[in-house]
């Protein structure tokens, strides 16, 4: 099930599961992402495609762990971070659209 998510997380080397993605792994959302939303830090150059969302984080440390996802060991930031980064980008989300 997890399978394209795995290879998205190791396809960048450095990077993390965050937001939408990290939210359906924990069961807190029904929503099915469109692309797999991947964490990297501030500065790094990676490009979002169309199965990819990149998002950059100056704090990109904080919260990170990792978890088994069928039998194997993926970088995601923890539940709580991914609670606080959806509120920050939904705010911002819709600073834009004002």
């Amino acid at each position: 099930m997890w399978e394209d998510l795995i290879q998205a997380a190791y396809s960048i080397p450095g990077s993390a599961v965050c937001l939408i993605s990290a939210l359906a792994i924990y069961e807190l959302t029904e929503e099915i992402p469109r692309q797999h939303w991947i964490g990297i830090r501030h500065g790094t150059s990676v490009k979002s495609n169309a199965l990819i969302k990149i998002v950059r984080f100056r704090n990109f440390d904080l919260g990170k762990t990792e978890i088994e996802l069928e039998g194997i060991r993926i970088p995601i930031f923890d539940r709580e971070r991914t609670i606080i980064d959806a509120f920050q980008i939904g705010r911002a989300s819709c600073r834009e659209r004002v």
